[in-house]
């Protein structure tokens, strides 16, 4: 990422100072910056991590459904039932 950053800045800053303020060594950069592209394979519906997780709005309907049970406390309280000792 830091060398994203100098290549977009370098019009504006030398490559040595930008290179010594975010502490990369100015052969690195340029090493990077002459490695060739590798192309990215496309990537499908399948492969994606977010479709392997189901969404909030599933999450949610699936608790939903889940959480029918009615609560009904057993046994009432009162507020002065409770004995100071």
């Amino acid at each position: 990422m830091r060398f994203v950053f100098i290549a977009a800045e370098k019009a504006l800053y030398p490559v040595r100072l930008l290179c010594e303020l975010l502490e990369v060594s100015r052969s690195g950069f340029y090493a990077w910056v002459d490695r060739p592209r590798r192309p990215r394979p496309p990537r499908t519906r399948a492969s994606s991590w977010r479709s392997a997780r189901p969404s909030c709005a599933a999450v949610v309907r699936t608790a939903a459904r889940a959480c029918t049970v009615s609560y009904a406390p057993t046994a009432s309280v009162s507020a002065g039932s409770a004995s100071s000792d």
